[in-house]
């Protein structure tokens, strides 16, 4: 079980060694750091992620820590059916005026998750 901010970390540790290098130069890249520094400055920003109906039905919580594993291996059985995971990066006038798409498959997840493995042994050593 982990803590929101264990995940946060987590993630924020996948976008720094794995989702910056996808999102190649330039504004993509630019966007995707945005995210990053933003996620790792409040962690509390993932909360309405997290309050989303379908991620709440998959990744379960209780006492405020979340169990990751149900939400992995279900990514991972859809990605088997259907392949990537397409993350779109959404337009935004003047820096990315037609949008992009970064795709994660299921090894992206296997590192997220051992990223969040990591934040929390951190935090508890």
């Amino acid at each position: 079980m982990f803590t929101r901010n264990q995940i946060a970390n987590g993630m924020v540790k996948f976008i720094e060694n794995d989702m910056s290098t996808a999102a190649g130069n330039g504004t993509s890249k630019f966007i995707v750091s945005l995210a990053k520094n933003a996620l790792k400055k409040n962690p509390a920003i993932i909360d309405e992620a997290l309050k989303n109906p379908l991620i709440h039905a998959v990744l379960p919580s209780s006492d405020g820590k979340y169990d990751i594993a149900p939400m992995t291996t279900m990514l991972k059985e859809t990605m088997a059916e259907t392949g990537t995971l397409p993350l779109k990066l959404p337009k935004i006038p003047l820096l990315l005026p037609e949008g992009d798409e970064i795709r994660l498959n299921s090894t992206d997840i296997d590192k997220i998750a051992s990223y969040i493995n990591e934040s929390a042994d951190a935090t508890e050593a």
